[in-house]
């Protein structure tokens, strides 16, 4: 009788004078938690980076930069980056390279170098190379052209005579150009018919100076029937003498600057020129 009253969804067991009954369906439950399921899954990494465009902005040649991005691991597992690299001698240092990061781990990322000297725009891409694929950061700036004076101060003796010399730097298409250099014309005088061409230009060259009351207005170009295009690059725009006139000091300022491409418009970046001064100072 006692046999029969078992429920058929369990099983009894004598143990001495005690019945042990054990439901099946725990029994199973005890069966599966000794399974072998085998190894765990991999887990997958993931390669985030931020950002992946960097602008340096404008600036002159050699111009010294400092910048930086994150590399992250938003995924599970552990990310390895292989290598970072770039191929560009404008950036000089670049740290670190190689490295491991497990989940939700981020490292930055530091370079630093100088703006090359070539005229206009700039770029690269710095490759990151990792155990789940590539990515890059697109790193760009401009080089802005420079108007400038040789020196940052000029001494003459009373009576006699200095040379001046006005420098460009990263200009592109540069057919013509004309400015006028201020100066104080009491205390130094400019020497007529002294103007000369620098070596920044080839080819047959207009050249035009007048002194006036405020300084020296200059002119210089290409001509018109010249088969050479406007010129890219640096260089000397032309030099001038100046005559000391009376014992005392003159800025030298550069201003009304135009410069003038093939087609007769503003170079580009015209908007961006750096214009350095200087002062000449009568003994």
């Amino acid at each position: 009788m006692l046999k029969q009253g078992i429920n058929l969804f369990s099983k009894a067991k004598i143990v001495g004078k005690y019945i042990i009954i054990i439901p099946i369906f725990a029994l199973t439950l005890i069966m599966l938690s000794c399974w072998d399921n085998g190894p765990e899954p991999e887990l997958d990494p993931v390669l985030y980076i931020n950002p992946t465009n960097i602008n340096l902005g404008k600036h002159n040649a050699n111009h010294s930069f400092s910048s930086s991005f994150i590399v992250k691991n938003t995924g599970s597992g552990t990310l390895k980056i292989n290598d970072i690299t770039e191929n560009v001698d404008w950036i000089t240092s670049i740290s670190p390279t190689s490295f491991n990061l497990t989940a939700n781990q981020q490292k930055t990322i530091y370079f630093s170098g100088k703006f090359p000297i070539t005229p206009v725009s700039f770029n690269t891409n710095i490759n990151i190379n990792s155990n789940v694929g590539d990515k890059h950061v697109y790193v760009h700036g401009v080089v802005s052209p420079k108007l400038y004076f040789s020196e940052s101060e000029y001494n003459v003796s009373l009576g006699s005579y200095v040379e001046i010399t006005i420098k460009i730097d990263n200009v592109e298409n540069l057919f013509a150009c004309s400015m006028v250099i201020e100066y104080n014309t009491s205390v130094v005088e400019y020497n007529e018919s002294s103007l000369i061409s620098g070596n920044f230009w080839s080819g047959n060259l207009v050249e035009m100076s007048i002194e006036d009351e405020n300084g020296l207005n200059v002119c210089i170009g290409l001509m018109q029937s010249s088969a050479i295009d406007g010129i890219t690059g640096s260089g000397d725009l032309f030099s001038f003498q100046l005559k000391g006139k009376s014992v005392n000091e003159a800025a030298l300022e550069i201003k009304g600057v135009n410069l003038i491409d093939e087609d007769g418009n503003y170079i580009n970046n015209f908007d961006d020129l750096e214009i350095t001064n200087s002062i000449v100072v009568v003994n």
